[in-house]
């Protein structure tokens, strides 16, 4: 086993990694953060989210979601988005990269940034304004 001598750390170093992180942080807890303690405290009122007034209510309004029939349709549906999403398209998606990364004949031509990668999203806009017709 082989010992490196490590290297000192540079005040400066961190300050410029602190300097860094720090306006992202920020952000992070701006948007984010906030965002989702906002959403709490407003799930637990009477609100309609447009008029004034506005009541405690506790978590009633949850009680009032997990008693609700649609809930439990809803729970399904997502799942069955998360698994077809996981199972089909992460596969797809890492065999496609993987085709594009190697060195297969006619992989030269995806590679190239032009608009020929760009084809699936030229070709879609059109087939989906068209179908929306029909």
């Amino acid at each position: 086993m082989v010992l490196t001598k490590r290297r000192a750390t540079n005040h400066k170093e961190i300050l410029f990694v602190v300097a860094a992180l720090v306006p992202g942080l920020l952000f992070y807890g701006i948007y984010n953060l906030y965002g989702i303690v906002m959403t709490f405290q407003f799930s637990t009122l009477d609100w309609t989210g447009i008029s004034q007034n506005s009541g405690f209510v506790g978590f009633a309004n949850y009680l009032k979601l997990f008693k609700d029939p649609m809930m439990g349709v809803a729970v399904k549906n997502n799942l069955i988005l998360m698994i077809i999403s996981i199972v089909i398209q992460l596969p797809f998606a890492l065999l496609l990269a993987l085709a594009l990364n190697s060195a297969i004949k006619g992989t030269r031509f995806f590679s190239v940034p032009s608009s020929s990668s760009l084809c699936s999203f030229l070709l879609s806009q059109p087939v989906l304004c068209g179908s929306s017709f029909f």
